[in-house]
């Protein structure tokens, strides 16, 4: 890989689907790491730069707002310890949960400034 090439992967997820679903499979992606930490600016010129080729309707912008919303990493933390509960290390898992905890603390907020940009642009209260 010395040059300049682009290399496409994960052809797995693929296929002809709603546009907001990957906008916020991506988003997400971005968002939980650590040097960009649901930041709400981050997103919002992410989606303008999307809006010059697609316009996004409200409903797309609601569909995005419920997907980063969702505490996703609590939710497979909980399946996971629930359907390892026999076998697991208990300890190790409370310190996953209290990890995530800590980070959903940002992703909340991040959902309250979302949603209030979601009801200035379209005028609306959700």
């Amino acid at each position: 890989m010395d040059n300049n090439d682009i290399w496409v992967i994960d052809f797995d997820k693929c296929k002809y689907d709603y546009c907001a679903l990957d906008i916020s499979y991506c988003l997400r992606r971005l968002l939980r790491r650590d040097g960009t930490k649901w930041n709400v600016e981050l997103t919002i010129n992410f989606l303008n730069q999307y809006e010059k080729y697609n316009t996004l309707t409200i409903d797309d912008y609601k569909y995005i707002l419920s997907y980063l919303a969702f505490p996703q990493k609590y939710w497979k933390i909980s399946r996971d310890y629930y359907a390892n509960i026999s076998k697991c290390n208990k300890k190790a898992f409370m310190s996953l949960i209290e990890k995530a905890v800590v980070q959903h603390e940002d992703q909340l907020t991040f959902a309250r400034k979302f949603t209030e940009y979601i009801e200035f642009k379209f005028g609306v209260k959700l």
